[in-house]
């Protein structure tokens, strides 16, 4: 449940820390409350927290650039992190978080967003985004995203969409199906990361040119010519953590490696991410996945799954392994 919750600790029932919060900050969420004159204090206060940070939830996520963003609850969001309260508990209080990328985000009601297409679709063919994506929440948030151009490429384009800066192109094959919504819904989310100067998403072509610099680079392979310097693989160990202060890395794995052959080192290659690995891992990309995999919680499901968190309504890859790419400032 979004709001005043109760927490149970030895028996004892304890204020949240948004409660806590909010019995010396209530003065500017009362002002937002219609006619609360005919309730009490502690009823003022109560509707205030149940119904403040619900408000603007359920899909695409948004920044403070949009018409919809919610500054009261995000002022709320960011004493509880001062307090040291934790990203999932400041969520499913006030329906605000802060990204990888350092910005803080809420969510809109994608619930509404219903697709139009014919049963026709000429490749080539130019029209406002609003012609074929019904979703009134997110164009009064960005009023803009209502005339973006959306263009439909041919049949064997390589991808189902994309964003292009000013335009979205859907594939042709892909208009009309059950999940062209999600594929829209997922490029608008780019668009929005432009205008927010969130973190971006990307290519696989963006990382395959890095590809023979990794390997070549890569701590297994340093490590392996610096055993064939000292015949020794601890002291090519200690020699590697004297050199780069740090432990060996594979991937996201650190091991200490006394004791492997060279053979076992030049094993651990196997974990030098791939092109479309390192795609799947920018944090643009994830968050436009996370927006598809989100799409049919209730507003109740959505404060009660933090975005964060790996799994069917978070996120699809490691939150310590996201690449944050394409930040001005």
């Amino acid at each position: 449940m979004a709001g005043l919750l109760e927490y149970t600790k030895n028996g004892q029932v304890t204020e949240p820390p948004l409660y806590r919060f909010m019995r010396g900050n209530v003065q500017s969420f009362l002002n937002s409350i219609p006619d609360p004159s005919n309730l009490t204090r502690e009823e003022q206060l109560n509707l205030a927290a149940n119904v403040t940070p619900t408000m603007g939830l359920l899909g695409t996520f948004i920044g403070k650039g949009s018409k919809l963003w919610n500054s009261k609850t995000n002022d709320v969001a960011k004493a509880l992190e001062k307090q040291g309260v934790a990203p999932e508990t400041i969520w499913s209080q006030t329906g605000n978080v802060k990204a990888p990328d350092g910005k803080w985000r809420q969510e809109i009601s994608d619930a509404e967003a219903v697709t139009t297409f014919p049963k026709r679709n000429v490749m080539g063919t130019v029209m406002p985004m609003e012609k074929r994506l019904s979703n009134e929440n997110l164009y009064q948030a960005y009023p803009e995203l209502r005339k973006m151009d959306l263009e439909l490429t041919p049949k064997n384009s390589p991808s189902a969409g994309s964003f292009n800066s000013n335009w979205v192109e859907l594939n042709a094959s892909e208009a009309g199906l059950p999940n062209t919504k999600s594929i829209l819904l997922h490029e608008l989310q780019h668009a929005i990361q432009q205008k927010e100067n969130f973190a971006k998403g990307g290519s696989p072509k963006d990382f395959a040119k890095n590809i023979e610099s990794q390997k070549l680079y890569s701590d297994a392979n340093i490590l392996s010519r610096l055993q064939l310097e000292t015949n020794d693989i601890k002291q090519a160990v200690d020699s590697f953590k004297e050199r780069f202060k740090r432990e060996p890395m594979f991937g996201s794995e650190s091991i200490a490696l006394s004791g492997l052959s060279p053979d076992e080192i030049l094993a651990k290659k196997y974990s030098i991410l791939s092109p479309d690995e390192n795609y799947r891992r920018l944090f643009g990309e994830a968050e436009s996945r996370l927006t598809e995999n989100r799409i049919p919680l209730t507003q109740e499901q959505r404060l009660q799954y933090y975005p964060y968190a790996q799994g069917q309504y978070g996120l699809d890859v490691p939150y310590n392994e996201l690449i944050v790419k394409g930040l001005l400032d």
